[in-house]
């Protein structure tokens, strides 16, 4: 019962759907344009905020795609982009949170595979480099540090890919091949590999970080609530805003080249 009753209070308690009972009232209360006009934002809202339109959405951009086979030394190298990190400095040191931990724990168990025998880490950081701080947290987890390769200059997903077939290109004996397996979020594996195979990289994509769902949840509780508004979900659009503003700008600056 308590399961049941923490479940149905929990839209209710979301001031994000305060928020729509207010709008969804001043519409009923209001009329002529100001009414129209609250309208539009009302159903806006409600759109933007629904759970399951949002992961459709989410499905439609996501490459969730991986190698099914994977075999020793299959490539050159892992490349783990940075980007979604969250720092946080206590006694214990510095640490990797939200997606930028998910790329690099999939980069770290790709490299015990022996998917390839180095993994390169590219991104930039403020205050502190994504990538120098992601050698240190493989260190810590027992990778050899001759194994890891650092590029901590790219501030973007273009600098990511030319930074590292500029690295590729100076050492060619690390690079024979010049095949590389990408591990980066699967919402951001499009604009990433349009970048990488436009800077000449033979790349297999790895996604990780995935938001979408392929199957709507199974207890009948949580499909309810799948279906009811969500300020989290009228958030996240912007990351997925981010990524189609993002793969235009690039075709537009990039693609004539």
């Amino acid at each position: 019962m308590f399961y049941l009753v923490s479940k149905l209070l929990q839209p209710l308690l979301q001031p994000f759907n305060w928020l729509l009972l207010g709008l969804g009232i001043a519409v009923w209360k209001c009329k002529g344009w100001l009414r129209h006009l609250l309208l539009i934002i009302f159903l806006a809202l409600m759109v933007l905020s629904n759970p399951w339109l949002s992961n459709l959405a989410y499905m439609a951009w996501e490459i969730n795609d991986r190698p099914k086979e994977i075999k020793a030394h299959s490539y050159d190298a892992i490349v783990v982009l940075g980007g979604g990190t969250v720092y946080s400095t206590d006694a214990a040191g510095n640490d990797l949170h939200l997606g930028g931990a998910d790329r690099l724990y999939q980069g770290m168990r790709l490299l015990q595979a022996g998917a390839a025998p180095r993994i390169v880490l590219t991104g930039y950081g403020d205050p502190l480099s994504e990538a120098a701080l992601a050698r240190k947290v493989l260190l810590t987890m027992g990778m050899p540090d001759s194994a890891i390769l650092v590029e901590p200059s790219a501030r973007t997903t273009w600098e990511n890919a030319s930074f590292t077939a500029a690295l590729v290109n100076k050492h060619p004996g690390l690079f024979p091949r010049k095949r590389l397996l990408l591990v980066t979020s699967a919402l951001h594996v499009r604009r990433a590999m349009w970048c990488f195979q436009r800077c000449g990289l033979s790349v297999t994509p790895y996604p990780c970080d995935i938001r979408s769902s392929a199957a709507p949840p199974a207890e009948w509780l949580n499909r309810v609530l799948w279906n009811l508004p969500a300020a989290g979900v009228f958030c996240g659009w912007d990351v997925l805003i981010h990524e189609w503003i993002g793969m235009l700008s690039y075709r537009w600056r990039y693609g004539r080249s």
